[in-house]
């Protein structure tokens, strides 16, 4: 299943684009407005492999230019709680009952509610790797590999599950927990079929 590009537009077209770049190497010409820029040679290349990469290479360069553009620094830049919803991929309202339940440092600027970019970039990480185990475990169920499930789950996976079900998903919580009780029942059948020490 492909990903998405947040760069294109649902239902673009970019293959007969980027076809004509690796063919002809011919420049693109990016309009905004009034204002319009034809690219080079290299940046219509640049601007292809853009429109193809992938969610995850989007978002790489996006948190690249960030922390790398002059005179802005990623970790102050701060975000409104609609930017801070399109980078998490969820409503306004859910980000602002995060903030309430104190998944996100809530700024206020006046009476405005903004929001480190950097905290939400860590929070829309957690949440893709509390989703990732998910995923893996619920995989490995139908699979049929148990031995995976007995292993007790690590810190930060109970963490990012902890954080994903405060979000109103509970699925990653559920498995996670499920591997929790059967390393603890495995540990105590082990204790209990071992022998006693006598003294």
């Amino acid at each position: 299943m492909p990903q998405t590009n947040p760069l294109v537009a649902s239902g673009a077209r970019v293959a007969s684009f980027t076809g004509a770049v690796t063919r002809r190497r011919t420049r693109a010409t990016v309009t905004a407005g009034a204002d319009s820029v034809t690219l080079s040679a290299h940046g219509t290349k640049v601007l292809a492999m853009l429109l193809n990469a992938s969610e995850e290479d989007v978002r790489e360069v996006e948190e690249f230019l960030e922390e790398h553009l002059p005179g802005r620094s990623g970790s102050a830049v701060m975000v409104s709680p609609e930017e801070a919803a399109a980078v998490l991929g969820v409503s306004r309202p859910t980000v602002v009952r995060w903030a309430a339940e104190g998944l996100l440092e809530d700024h206020r600027v006046g009476s405005h509610h903004r929001f480190l970019r950097s905290d939400v970039v860590a929070l829309r990480e957690r949440r893709r790797v509390a989703a990732q185990v998910a995923r893996d475990e619920a995989a490995a169920r139908r699979a049929g590999v148990a031995a995976d499930l007995d292993v007790p789950p690590t810190r930060e996976e109970l963490k990012a599950a902890g954080l994903t079900a405060r979000g109103g998903d509970t699925t990653a919580l559920n498995a996670v927990m499920e591997r929790q009780r059967r390393a603890d029942a495995r540990a105590a059948a082990q204790a209990a079929a071992a022998p006693v020490a006598t003294s």
